[in-house]
């Protein structure tokens, strides 16, 4: 499915989605959360309704464009094939933020400027309002398999037992997992059926399109709102404690973006230039979504295949199932803040501990989909837990820089996701 052509109107206000438009409303929010914090409430209920308007979007995109192209590559007969290049990129998209966070949370020891004896600071930098919030998720349980909890966890998170449940609550893995079953019954069906719901498909694929298209306009605003709420939200004092996680957490996000960079490169054959001038549309979207990357499938779809030249049926069928899949964001955050803990509290991670880390990292950035703020946080305690090592103090100082994670997540899903698409996909060929 391509985008859908803009109207004369969309050209008219195709201005608004410039890079220096962007940039300027960037700017005047981050001033504008500095210096007038107090009158962000207004402002939010916007960003929330444009949050929520793509989002919408999401379930139908995922459902219908998996059922729809998974189709064609049975048909061709490739998707053993396919399947087992999708599986092996998972585990590499997998595996790699992972290792990528602990070892550089090693090398950069974010965790030795703050002792346990300076914890005190957490009241003052949050204040008892969110520290209630947090005591009363069940953060710590000796009587806690954590083994079997996240064996448990990864069960529950991919296989769906109810599909309307599912679709009610947006629970995108058990939507992409019945979909593909679903997809594969309908290759069977009597072929003048299979044509009128195919036809069907594509006509809510587009009807979605077009509405990302339109909402597309109301970037500069949402940009606007979402650094204003960032710097309302987080103070100086917290900045000031965690500066050595942010970089650390800042450092990753930049190396994991550079490695996708290079992949996206080095399989369209494009320039350095011609792939970044490709991304923008996306990472546009990105800016304004957080960790929300599925809102970015229209753009993802019409950056990797219209632009970078890949396959558009392959493109149409992987972009969804990486934006579901692909969590390579909250892996490596567990992974540096399960090593940022242990050097807060003076703990040697032994090698068994190392492997530990890397695989709970994984299970809980799967178990983490459609969780934000305390209720993401406080899944880390599965990770620390086997370690002997208490989070309730540290996710305080965790939650009081979320808003700027977040905000870096975003941009490390949509890269991520789509190198993961770039490997899969065959090469473009360039005539």
């Amino acid at each position: 499915m391509s985008s859908m052509a803009p109207t004369s109107v969309s050209q008219r206000l195709v201005w608004l989605q410039s890079p220096g438009v962007l940039i300027l409303a960037l700017v005047l929010g981050v001033l504008f959360g500095i210096f007038a914090p107090h009158r962000m409430l207004a402002l939010d209920v916007l960003a929330d309704v444009y949050l929520n308007l793509l989002q919408i979007l999401v379930v139908p995109l995922i459902l219908c464009s998996i059922i729809l192209n998974i189709q064609g590559m049975f048909k061709e007969r490739t998707y053993t094939r396919t399947s087992l290049r999708a599986m092996s990129g998972l585990f590499l998209m997998a595996l790699l933020p992972a290792l990528l966070g602990m070892v550089v949370a090693q090398l950069l020891n974010p965790g030795a400027g703050i002792t346990t004896e300076n914890l005190w600071r957490i009241e003052k930098v949050l204040g008892g309002q969110n520290i209630d919030q947090v005591s009363r998720i069940n953060l710590f349980s000796d009587a806690m398999d954590t083994q079997a909890s996240a064996i448990d966890g990864l069960i529950n998170a991919f296989l769906p037992n109810n599909i309307f449940l599912a679709l009610a609550q947006g629970d995108e893995i058990k939507i992409a997992v019945f979909a593909i079953m679903f997809g594969f019954a309908v290759s069977v069906i009597n072929s003048r059926l299979k044509d009128d719901f195919n036809q069907s498909l594509e006509a809510v694929i587009s009807a979605c399109f077009k509405i990302s298209h339109l909402c597309s306009f109301a970037l500069p605003l949402v940009i606007f709102i979402v650094a204003s709420q960032i710097c309302s939200q987080v103070g100086s004092d917290a900045l000031v404690v965690m500066a050595h996680f942010l970089i650390t957490f800042l450092t990753v996000t930049f190396l994991l973006c550079l490695i996708s960079f290079v992949i996206l490169k080095f399989r369209s054959d494009a320039s350095g230039f011609g792939v970044l001038s490709s991304l923008l549309p996306t990472l546009r979207i990105s800016l304004a979504s957080g960790e929300h990357s599925s809102v970015c499938i229209p753009q993802m779809i019409d950056t990797l295949s219209a632009r970078l030249g890949f396959s558009q049926e392959k493109v149409a069928f992987l972009v969804p199932l990486a934006t579901v899949f692909v969590r390579s964001a909250p892996i490596m955050y567990f992974a540096v803040a399960t090593v940022f803990v242990a050097q807060i509290y003076g703990h040697p991670i032994t090698h068994t501990e190392w492997l530990l880390i890397l695989g709970l990292s994984v299970a809980q950035g799967f178990a983490s989909v459609g969780l934000q703020g305390a209720n993401k946080l406080a899944l880390l305690a599965v990770i620390c837990n086997p370690l002997g090592l208490p989070t309730e103090a540290i996710i305080l100082l965790l939650l009081a820089i979320e808003p700027i994670c977040a905000f870096l997540s975003g941009l490390t899903m949509t890269m991520s996701q789509c190198a993961y698409v770039a490997i899969i996909s065959n090469k473009p060929v360039r005539l």
